[in-house]
């Protein structure tokens, strides 16, 4: 402590630590600040868990405890620099614990939302661990000492701990990578002649993009003596904060339950038995207004007082039918859950109808089972990834329709042709055994003890719906679903890839569509065969023999093309220009492909010194610049990745590659002229 005559527990110094605090509850606040007596006062206690612990063990605070010591020594022992302040090691320690927990709850590092906050806590500890000479990727080595830490109440970490630790590698390596580039990407931005206010505006950009520290941005141009507004960083991360708030919030009309006026009480579903019941219209919103009426042609939302249209929730899209009275039809063309409404999105056909009209709703029933049929299929598909990748695949959404299925998921590394295999023979096994599904009502606490899955970030009822398959699926899910797996016929996988940094993306097709995707490639395989000569079973030697041939022919015509080139070298090199001592060449090569022109340049090389060569060719609609600098030129400062990417600008391409040799490409242009002109002027620069 500051050991003042007057240090008390209020000095700031550090020397008194508050372990509990309590609060007197005696007043309620009101709107126009008065104090109103509380009718009953309490007193409000707080302890730190925590702080209690390090109490208990005789250490002056948390991070000496047993919770946090394997972790601070971790870190210490790792660090590169003399430690002569905890701070940054307690930070890390801190971090460490949040970033995993989160990561463990199903929140991944993103740019939105809490994926956000995730990667920014990831970034923070990244330059605490700098700060400590640590710069290599170290945060995913501390996954397994925290997971040892919290085995007692959490055993389901140590079976995560690993890919946990390639999510927070990965997003590591991401930010280090900025962190070492972050020179040139700071070069390439603050461009000469940048004004103060955009200089500011562009370093939020790089904070917000990036994660580059603004401490970082500030000190470079400060080097290089460029003025710098922090009220325009300041305005920028205001208004991001307010696009963050605006966001979060639900928007449009139909989901704007104020707007819409929703007064009109519960509707009742019954579409998990029910394909069509009676009903009676409790309200039409017309163009977001209250009518009593409409009439043929008008769009509308009518919502029931029951109805067994599925609306749109969880992921599942909402059914489509009818509501009929005598002669007058409204078609259903959408229907969505707004609270506890179910919207009827659509248009009258025939007649008219009126606020407390009795109708007859019925659904599109083959559509409703299709739907369903991708709906136990989605089921299915992520019990199966469990199964093939590991526990640690969650949903992070998806699209159940009557034409296909979408499911994204928690999975850091590629999936490999054999697993994606696996994946799809292990579901058309679960669908051949024909397993009954169950579904039940449960308590929330309960059906979790039992083992189901939760989408994470949606909201759940005290009261579920809890569906089973077997005893390798058991999900929360208030969508429609089949009686038997059977029914699902046939799962074909379309499309997997990656949505974003750890999240995969699976697209299927079932039933019908899957039935006429398979007969379609039949179809096509047949037809292949007639082509080759050959049967469906023999195809793909036939195919491969054919292109085994086709590249040897390919071969012997690019060597005839070299030898042919190699003849005319002496002329293309005739033709060089001479540019303050510096040999020009330049030619347009017809249609020659990259590797031919790549071979052209080589060859024009080994000819002349004190060069600077660009060819040009057309294929498939397309401009092909390639740019070769001779070794001698290199050395006195010539790149050839720059002057292509000058070059390549002018016709409205891009272009990179070495110092020596680079390519570019573009849409091809009617002429290759100002492409000359354009090396002439960058070469003269240059000079």
């Amino acid at each position: 402590g500051c050991r003042g005559a007057h240090c008390s527990p209020a000095c700031d110094c550090g020397r008194f630590i508050e372990v509990w605090n309590l609060v007197f509850t005696q007043y309620n606040r009101l709107e126009n600040a008065t104090l109103e007596p509380l009718p009953k006062k309490n007193i409000d206690t707080g302890m730190g868990l925590e702080r209690l612990a390090a109490v208990m063990q005789g250490v002056r605070n948390n991070f000496e405890t047993d919770l946090f010591k394997p972790l601070v020594c971790e870190i210490v022992r790792s660090s590169e620099n003399e430690v002569t302040s905890k701070e940054n090691v307690f930070a890390v320690a801190d971090h460490i614990r949040a970033i995993v927990f989160a990561i463990y709850d199903g929140v991944l590092p993103s740019n939105e939302g809490r994926g956000y906050v995730v990667r920014k806590i990831i970034r923070k500890s990244s330059l605490h661990l700098k700060s400590l000479g640590i710069k290599k990727p170290f945060l995913y080595k501390m996954v397994p000492v925290l997971s040892e830490l919290m085995q007692k109440p959490y055993p389901e970490l140590k079976k995560r701990r690993e890919n946990i630790s390639e999510i927070i590698l990965a997003e590591e390596k991401s930010f280090i990578n900025t962190l070492e580039t972050s020179d040139s990407l700071l070069k390439e931005r603050f461009t000469p002649g940048i004004s103060a206010w955009q200089a500011g505006k562009l370093a939020f950009e790089l904070y917000d993009t990036y994660g580059l520290p603004l401490e970082l941005t500030m000190d470079w141009l400060d080097k290089h003596k460029i003025k710098f507004s922090k009220e325009a960083f300041d305005q920028e991360l205001k208004a991001q904060k307010e696009r963050s708030k605006s966001q979060s919030a639900m928007k449009g009309d139909v989901f704007d339950l104020k707007g819409l006026g929703l007064a009109a009480g519960e509707t009742k579903f019954t579409g998990y038995k029910d394909y069509q019941t009676k009903s009676k219209i409790i309200k039409i919103l017309k163009a977001s207004k209250d009518v009593s009426e409409i009439s043929e042609g008008e769009n509308a939302k009518v919502i029931l007082k029951n109805s067994c249209f599925y609306g749109e929730s969880g992921g599942q899209v909402g059914d489509s039918g009818e509501l009929i009275n005598g002669n007058n039809i409204f078609r259903v063309l959408d229907a969505k859950k707004i609270g506890k409404n179910i919207l009827h999105i659509g248009r009258v056909n025939q007649g008219k109808f009126k606020i407390g009209d009795e109708v007859k709703a019925i659904i599109d029933a083959k559509r409703r089972l299709d739907i369903a049929r991708n709906h136990t299929a989605t089921h299915l598909l992520q019990a199966a990834l469990r199964k093939v990748l590991g526990e640690h695949v969650q949903q992070q959404g998806s699209l159940v329709a009557g034409d296909k299925l979408r499911f994204d998921f928690t999975h850091f590394k590629d999936i490999s042709q054999p697993e994606l295999e696996r994946i799809e023979e292990i579901i058309n096994e679960y669908i051949a055994k024909n397993f009954s599904l169950t579904v039940e009502e449960k308590e929330l606490s309960e059906a979790k003890k039992e083992g189901a899955l939760a989408f994470f970030g949606e909201k759940y009822e005290d009261k579920v719906r809890m569906v089973s398959i077997g005893d390798f699926s058991k999900e929360l899910c208030g969508g429609t679903h089949l009686n038997s797996t059977g029914e699902i016929g046939i799962f074909r996988i379309i499309h997997e890839g990656s949505v974003a940094r750890g999240i995969r993306r699976i697209e299927a097709v079932t039933g019908e569509v899957a039935y006429k995707m398979v007969k379609h490639q039949e179809k096509t395989l047949g037809e292949v065969s007639r082509m080759l000569n050959t049967t469906p079973e023999n195809a793909l030697n036939a195919l491969e023999d054919n292109l085994s041939k086709l590249k040897r022919v390919g071969k012997k015509l690019d060597s005839q093309m070299i030898e042919g080139l190699r003849a005319s070298i002496e002329e293309i090199v005739k033709e060089a220009q001479i540019l303050d001592g510096i040999s020009l060449v330049y030619k347009e090569l017809g249609g020659l492909g990259m590797d031919l022109l790549r071979k052209t340049v080589d060859l024009v090389k080994q000819k002349v010194k004190n060069c600077v060569i660009c060819f040009t060719a057309r294929q498939s609609g397309r401009a092909l610049l390639v740019m070769g600098v001779t070794d001698d030129l290199v050395q006195k400062g010539f790149d050839a990745s720059k002057i292509i990417s000058q070059i390549a600008q002018s016709i409205g391409g891009k272009g990179g590659g070495r110092k020596d040799f680079a390519q570019a490409g573009s849409q091809a242009p009617e002429s290759f002229n100002t492409v000359f002109e354009k090396l002439r002027e960058v070469v003269r620069q240059i000079k």
